[in-house]
């Protein structure tokens, strides 16, 4: 799992990029038609990315 920040987690979310990702990965394993996100939650940030926010 690569590290992103709140902007490239919310650019990739949006723009299907982390569905391409989690599918190359699940083909690996097993076949699967479709791959995607439906909700997604944010439960905490770190604190320079709050002050940035803040700012």
């Amino acid at each position: 799992v690569p590290r992103m920040t709140i902007d490239e987690f919310t650019q990739a979310a949006c723009y299907g990029k982390i569905n391409s990702d989690i599918m190359a990965a699940i083909k690996k394993i097993i076949h699967v038609r479709h791959v995607g996100l439906e909700k997604v939650k944010l439960l905490r940030t770190s604190k320079e990315e709050i002050s940035l926010l803040q700012a």
